[in-house]
């Protein structure tokens, strides 16, 4: 079934429905946020507001750094007024097992969609499925529903500013691998809307808080390498994120300085959760799929080719070198001459 199909089945679910869940993965970030606002314009256009109630809810609220967008005020969690059941409920940018409590709500609806672009992911109990791993963005494919006529969607100076808040921020400004000739050309016709697009960089891209900042330098002045130099790795403990005054959300972007070491192939950030208990995000240069590697270490690990994250239990060495033994292996299985693991072209 190709895109328009599943689109076509999408839009007469929401025909159907009057009450709609729209969630995301426990860790909100730049794409997700924008593709559950961006479905959320999306379906009140189709639908009218009369009569209709769409609902973004989600295991935290909306990180500081997205308040600025559109109707992020409006966003719930599960202790906010939420509904019993709902008639669609859409997660998007993750798999519904990484939607947390909200996975409920999820699997009471009588329709059940994912909207998608990990690679490595699970349907998790929906009905239609959407996923399309090589775009570059789960916002870039929310806009495709806005080119196609059916949905009777206009595109607007501030739509055109959450959507490109998601795609920057999955294409880290259009440097990633995941970026095509269509994602520029849909960021042209973002842009063509006239909306102020270096202010939403800066806010995506650039500003940190102070706390940040200070969780940074901590960071970074402890980060190591292996042996060969392939690998940076850091801890961040509670005591470090309590001594900088800092949020979960001031982590974002941390292992993204790390990758960018000459020599580091993958970088490695643990953040502790508690007692042995570590949250590992993971990058990659290209030469290691980070998101097969995390789904090795952890079941419910996953992501993309060069960003990717999993949970791993033991103390913080343990954790560490667990992982770059993995990646050392990886990196000897790799053939000097082609750049390809050994085998791979059999």
């Amino acid at each position: 079934m190709n895109e328009h199909e599943v689109r076509e089945q999408i839009r007469q679910a929401v025909d159907r429905g009057s009450t709609f869940l729209i969630t995301s993965a426990v860790k909100p970030d730049g794409d997700s946020v924008s593709a559950q606002l961006a479905l959320k314009a999306l379906i009140e256009s189709y639908k009218g507001t009369a009569d209709v109630r769409v609902d973004i809810i989600n295991e935290v609220h909306c990180p500081h750094r997205y308040a600025f967008l559109p109707g992020t005020a409006d966003m719930k969690t599960m202790d906010d007024d939420v509904l019993g059941d709902y008639d669609v409920a859409f997660a998007v940018d993750c798999s519904p097992e990484r939607i947390g409590r909200v996975r409920a709500l999820f699997e009471r609806a009588g329709t059940r969609i994912t909207i998608d672009h990990h690679k490595v992911r699970t349907e998790g109990g929906a009905q239609i499925n959407l996923v399309r791993p090589k775009a570059s963005s789960t916002a870039e494919i929310i806009y495709g529903f806005i080119e196609d006529e059916a949905w009777r969607t206009e595109l607007t100076p501030e739509l055109a500013a959450i959507l490109y808040t998601g795609m920057i921020f999955d294409t880290g400004g259009f440097l990633y691998k995941l970026t095509t000739p269509q994602t520029m050309r849909v960021a042209a016709r973002l842009l063509e809307t006239g909306f102020n697009f270096p202010a939403v960089a800066e806010r995506v891209l650039l500003v940190r808080t102070y706390s940040a900042r200070v969780l940074l330098g901590k960071v970074l002045s402890t980060m190591k390498r292996n042996r060969q130099g392939t690998v940076g790795y850091a801890v961040v403990t509670m005591r470090m994120m309590q001594d900088a005054d800092a949020h979960i959300d001031d982590l974002e972007g941390i292992v993204e300085q790390m990758i960018f070491t000459e020599g580091v192939e993958v970088s490695v950030l643990a953040v502790e959760l508690g007692e042995n208990e570590y949250k590992l995000s993971l990058r990659s240069r290209g030469k290691i799929d980070v998101a097969s590697l995390a789904r090795d270490l952890d079941p419910q690990g996953g992501g993309h080719d060069r960003a990717a994250g999993c949970n791993l239990k033991g103390d913080a060495k343990e954790v560490i070198w667990r992982v770059v033994a993995e990646v050392d292996a990886r990196l000897e299985a790799i053939d000097p001459d082609t750049d390809e693991h050994v085998g791979a072209r059999a």
